[in-house]
């Protein structure tokens, strides 16, 4: 079974000019644990970004600011069947902070619960405490 770990990106960025891979891109703690997790499981690991969709860790990408709207899911939601589809992606553990807790994240949770009940694909959540 195929299986991703993935999460979401965050707004702190490394400021570097140029493009990083979106693992150093990224300063986050989430990011970087999602990241070592699905690594040792010899998975698929990838990072839900707000402006180029669901891309892995070594995707280089420029420094940007966005976060991902609910007017923007139904646009985003194909992007993300493409990548599951491509990468032939089963099950998805998505690591995620209470939703509750930060309503910013609802919007990234949206495009993936919706992107995997379009493939059928099972996705668990993993909370991860607020960093």
């Amino acid at each position: 079974m195929s299986t991703l770990f993935a999460t979401y990106c965050c707004a702190d960025k490394r400021r570097d000019g140029g493009d990083l891979p979106a693992s150093e891109r990224y300063v986050s703690v989430r990011i970087d644990d999602t990241v070592q997790q699905g690594q040792s499981a010899n998975a698929r690991v990838a990072i839900l970004s707000g402006s180029y969709g669901l891309i892995a860790p070594e995707h280089p990408i420029p420094w940007y600011d966005h976060l991902l709207r609910a007017d923007e899911v139904d646009a985003m939601v194909p992007q993300v069947v493409a990548t599951l589809g491509a990468w032939g992606i089963e099950n998805v553990r998505w690591f995620t902070a209470d939703v509750a807790k930060d309503p910013n994240v609802a919007v990234y949770h949206r495009v993936m619960e919706l992107a995997c009940t379009n493939l059928g694909i099972t996705m668990s959540e993993v909370v991860v405490a607020m960093i």
